[in-house]
């Protein structure tokens, strides 16, 4: 079940889900104030026994990768 997610860049509410969670890799959606792009992050095998994406973690990395996003979409696709 996708999960909700809200940040703020840059004075503007960025709202997204998570699409998909697991230790090791997350996907996210972003659905406001565009949608239809997502992105996400996998942890290497080698990496494993130093990085997860458990818990508040794994929402803390959703939140980077939702605000990357956002500011990706905004310098490449509205200049």
């Amino acid at each position: 079940m996708p999960q909700s997610i809200v940040t703020t860049v840059n004075g503007t509410s960025v709202h997204g889900i998570i699409t998909h969670h697991a230790p090791y890799d997350i996907t996210i959606e972003i659905t406001q104030p565009f949608s239809g792009f997502t992105t996400w992050c996998h942890i290497p095998y080698f990496a494993r026994n130093h990085i997860h994406y458990k818990g508040e973690k794994g929402r803390e990395k959703a939140t980077e990768l939702l605000a990357e996003l956002y500011q990706e979409f905004i310098e490449t696709c509205l200049k």
